[in-house]
């Protein structure tokens, strides 16, 4: 199945966003669980996630036809041990998120090797992967290359 989509807004509420996608006529949609410029977001209520699952099938989509994008600031292949920390953090909350949410996948950039050694940061990046599928996440990362 091939779903077609914008990128809906979660202005006031991420539970709004398949209300959103319908008004497009879209078969499907991305969305940021959060600010996608921040590192962390108090967490999704249980109300918030419930009312998102609900308009899901109210309005005839399915978890496999949203995809979710994680923050622009993430870098997992940051040579920089803070950075990457800070990185890893986010992406295990973006994980969750999308988990309460009932969702599928979660899109994300690899981040930048900053001028440093691309090989290493390519370890970096596989080493994150790593610890998120070993976490028994049933969410499946999609990687979005960078230009």
């Amino acid at each position: 199945m091939i779903y077609l989509g914008p990128h809906v807004s979660i202005a006031s509420s991420v539970s709004l966003a398949p209300f959103r996608a319908s008004q497009f006529g879209a078969t499907g949609f991305a969305l940021y669980t959060k600010n996608e410029k921040r590192w962390l977001a108090p967490p999704l209520t249980s109300e918030t996630c419930e009312e998102f699952k609900q308009n899901l099938r109210s309005y005839n989509y399915t978890p496999e036809s949203v995809l979710p994008h994680a923050s622009y600031i993430i870098n997992l292949a940051s040579p920089k041990e803070d950075v990457r920390e800070k990185s890893l953090i986010t992406f295990f909350d973006e994980i969750k998120r999308v988990e309460s949410l009932g969702l599928k996948y979660l899109n994300f950039h690899p981040g930048s090797h900053l001028n440093t050694d691309i090989k290493q940061a390519c370890k970096l990046i596989a080493q994150a992967l790593d610890q998120v599928l070993e976490s028994g996440t049933t969410i499946t990362p999609v990687l979005e290359n960078a230009a």
